[in-house]
């Protein structure tokens, strides 16, 4: 007998109906309703989520003040479209967002629906005001789904559409292409005009490079300060733009409104979605007016910015500032780092722990002399994980890298369960309790 027959009946469901297109599944959760950090699948699965719907829910889940601020502004104004129309609140939202970011420039907002229509407008418009010089990017960087995103995004699950774009080797530390591990001396960045060239591009023809401050599903890894901060200087003096992809990680996550501050930097162009709207869809870019102004029409969605959703950002900003949610962001993940970090000098599978606030990277390796990465034990671990209550991911070029992005209301006690848990799958995994038939019709750990 089916000890899980309401769920398997659903999974047979969606297998009939919802296009495989859209799927990136890691185990069989049909989830029912969710609160705080806890998601509760249809058979009262209780699970601390370690993900925030990839880095969404920020505010935690079932928040009243923000869905009776949806709930208000929908009976009010259900739609008011920014494309013919204007809206009180989308004014407002788009001064908060420009007062957020640093820069005395002119700057102006854009509105999309997900971060890959946003990175669509950096796609499309930087070459327009540019003229049509190169956007360069970073090897394992995960910009959006759309096609002008796929074509500036470096990570390999993204290289199958779409034209080609112009890639740098990511500065991974923990995989340091100059063998400098144990003590840096910034080769990466010292010869980051070196390494343009040795693709053949002269620092003339570059009118923009994007990065992620926390290179996310690309194996989650923080930028390097002084990296950043000599694309600032390099794309100051060639008049190129500096554009900072926050999609994931911005909206307090890094214990800072955006994970670019804690290099210190001034980018000229930024990039939100996901938490922007505690769960509904809304982007935004924010940027320099020339480029904002680029084109009358020429990347716009009906409903994008509507008013509801910019009511909802607007108090979901108020909400994660009140509650001290950036400090919390802050703490709880110089907590989960001290945390992991003891734990792996418990074990021999987990080489690397890195991260920035709740944007937290925990790498599986085989052994940790080789370093040679386990995708295949991450996979297993990722589903025996939801199996004893905890919901997360894995990313990485070699899907061997957990991701764990909680709500930033998650509390200290939830911090050590989940390290706890993490522990206990971990010998699990290496027991054998998680079956090939088990993975069987999952994507092993891809991102």
């Amino acid at each position: 007998m089916d000890e899980h027959k309401i769920r398997t009946e659903y999974v047979n469901r969606d297998r009939q109906v919802i296009s495989d297109v859209l799927k990136n599944r890691f185990y069989p959760m049909v989830s029912s309703r969710s609160k705080d950090s806890y998601i509760f699948d249809v058979e009262d699965h209780k699970c601390l989520d370690m993900s925030s719907g990839w880095a969404v829910m920020n505010a935690g889940y079932g928040n009243e003040r923000l869905a009776n601020v949806l709930y208000e502004s929908y009976k009010r104004d259900g739609f008011a479209s920014l494309v013919s129309g204007m809206s009180v609140e989308s004014i407002t939202l788009a001064e908060m967002l420009i007062q957020m970011t640093p820069g005395n420039f002119e700057k102006k907002v854009w509105y999309g629906l997900s971060g890959s229509d946003a990175n669509e407008f950096i796609a499309k418009m930087v070459p327009q005001v540019k003229k049509g010089k190169k956007i360069i990017t970073f090897k394992g960087s995960y910009h959006g789904q759309t096609m002008g995103a796929y074509a500036i995004s470096g990570h390999p699950s993204l290289q199958g559409f779409g034209g080609k774009g112009t890639y740098l080797d990511f500065p991974n530390c923990y995989r340091c292409k100059f063998k400098q591990e144990e003590t840096c001396n910034g080769e990466c960045y010292k010869t980051f005009e070196e390494q343009l060239a040795a693709i053949g591009i002269a620092k003339s023809d570059v009118g923009a490079i994007e990065i992620e401050a926390f290179l996310c599903d690309g194996g989650d890894m923080p930028f390097p300060a002084e990296y950043m901060q000599t694309l600032e200087k390099f794309c100051h003096e060639n008049d190129a733009y500096l554009i900072i992809d926050e999609v994931k990680t911005g909206m307090g996550r890094s214990g800072k409104w955006f994970c670019f501050e804690h290099a210190g930097i001034t980018p000229d162009v930024v990039v939100v979605g996901k938490a922007l709207g505690a769960g509904m869809p809304i982007s935004a870019v924010i940027g320099p007016k020339e480029l904002m102004d680029a084109g009358i029409a020429q990347h716009l969605f009906t409903t994008a910015g509507n008013l509801p959703l910019c009511a909802l950002a607007i108090e979901n900003i108020k909400l994660l500032e009140e509650n001290n949610l950036l400090e919390n962001a802050d703490e709880r993940g110089k907590q989960l780092l001290d945390l992991l970090k003891n734990l792996q000098d418990q074990t021999d599978v987990i080489g690397d722990v890195r991260g920035v606030g709740l944007s937290i990277g925990i790498e599986f390796v085989q052994n940790k002399d080789s370093k040679e990465p386990d995708g295949d034990f991450t996979a297993r671990l990722v589903y025996r994980l939801f199996e004893l209550g905890l919901v997360c991911f894995s990313t990485g070029e070699f899907s061997n890298v957990i991701e764990w992005t909680p709500p930033l209301t998650i509390t200290e006690e939830e911090c050590k369960d989940a390290v706890k848990i993490l522990q206990q799958a971990i010998l699990d995994v290496k027991s054998g309790m998680v079956s090939d038939e088990d993975i069987a019709e999952y994507i092993l750990g891809s991102c």
